[in-house]
């Protein structure tokens, strides 16, 4: 009997697996085409400052200048377009709908490289009075950063993930 059984329950998962199969066969999983590198594009009213600041004063290569467009090797395929805006397809705006996060475990090294640069601006946390801004590492949950602005006032926040907290 425990053997009609079995050979019952075996038949019978057959049965649903040989009806199932498709269903899942047809599921796949979706893999898009490789990807070069990602390209953030700020437009700015006055782009020779831009490109000054980016490149004179933090030193990341120009992979790309024809006038108007000026491309910016953060990292491996890591970009930035500086667009003069007049020419571009988007406009500078006073309020920034963009913040650049770059990633470092040498955060440290990053505040004090960004400390030496002339003029540097930093920017102040949310309701922190900017007279009284200490410009410092701030801990916030899981990851550790600071934030300047650019000469067109976009934010760029270094930062690094507290340890074992990575995504």
């Amino acid at each position: 009997m425990i053997r009609v059984r079995n050979v019952l329950w075996s038949g019978c998962w057959m049965l649903i697996s040989a009806f199932t199969w498709p269903v899942f066969a047809s599921q796949s999983v979706k893999t898009p085409p490789p990807v070069k590198a990602v390209v953030t594009n700020f437009y700015y009213n006055n782009l020779p400052a831009a490109k000054a600041w980016y490149v004179d004063e933090i030193g990341f290569p120009v992979v790309y200048d024809d006038g108007w467009v000026v491309i910016v090797e953060v990292g491996k395929g890591m970009q930035i377009a500086l667009v003069d805006a007049s020419r571009g397809a988007l406009k500078a705006v006073k309020n920034k709908g963009a913040m650049l996060a770059i990633e470092t475990g040498a955060l440290e090294q990053w505040h004090d490289y960004m400390s030496k640069i002339s003029g540097i601006e930093w920017y102040p946390y949310n309701g922190e009075d900017p007279r009284h801004f200490k410009h410092e590492i701030r801990t916030h949950g899981d990851y550790e950063e600071f934030r300047v602005l650019d000469p067109g006032g976009y934010i760029i926040e270094f930062y690094r993930w507290k340890s074992g907290k990575t995504p």
